[in-house]
């Protein structure tokens, strides 16, 4: 995360090799770069895994498609995942705003969700019914379907409103999702141990990361609603 990588203690030698990796990478251009990621395939029960060097060579294009990547489970994309991570991002940008003299130099944003959705989709939990037991066998009304035949709406309630979904479906519980800064060796703020320098105001070069991200994510939930 950030613009800059290298930490107040880095030698000239050192400090010159991160800002080379920055100004080739999108860390100049969005303020983050991917350094690596796991997703779970759904369709074929195994990982699409990323490495730090497959990130420094993204484009910004590529690096979109890459969040586009890490939301997709092989077999669709993960819409519910939008709103749970956008909020922590926000929420995680509004504290970064008010704090002044931290830098988080190098250190990294990990973003973790459960890989395999919890809950069953409705024609898997239809398909569980036995027949002899199915509550809603095949009837020639028009209102009832049966395991072929789609959903049909009674002709008075073509205009009512859809009905609110439950308080909490235990079949469709909200998904598992974190948010954590992590690795935080080069970060300094004002007073920690003997260092020298002291920064003002909030790590701008980290803010710039998260409106990226929040930003490129915002768009791809907007694209595919």
């Amino acid at each position: 995360m950030g613009t800059r990588q290298h930490g107040d203690d880095a030698s000239e030698e050192k400090a010159a090799r991160q800002m080379k990796k920055c100004e080739q990478s999108t860390s100049a251009t969005l303020g983050v770069r991917v350094c690596g990621m796991q997703v779970f395939q759904m369709d074929t029960g195994h990982y699409l895994c990323r490495n730090k060097y497959y990130g420094r060579g993204l484009s910004i294009e590529g690096f979109r498609h890459a969040l586009y990547q890490f939301m997709h489970n092989g077999a669709q994309l993960r819409r519910d995942l939008f709103e749970p991570v956008l909020g922590k991002l926000h929420s995680l940008k509004t504290v970064l705003e008010r704090q002044a003299s931290y830098r988080f130099y190098s250190s990294s944003l990990l973003i973790i969700y459960d890989g395999k959705e919890l809950g069953l989709e409705p024609w898997q939990r239809a398909a569980e019914v036995p027949p002899e037991r199915n509550p809603n066998p095949p009837s020639p009304s028009p209102t009832v379907h049966g395991p072929s035949e789609p959903a049909q709406l009674p002709a008075d309630s073509a205009h009512l409103p859809p009905e609110p979904p439950p308080p909490s479906d235990p079949s469709h519980p909200p998904p598992n999702v974190d948010v954590r800064m992590i690795d935080f060796a080069h970060s300094t703020f004002k007073g920690f141990r003997d260092d020298q320098t002291v920064h003002d105001g909030p790590d701008k070069g980290y803010v710039f990361g998260l409106e990226s991200l929040i930003k490129i994510l915002e768009g791809i939930r907007d694209e595919n609603q």
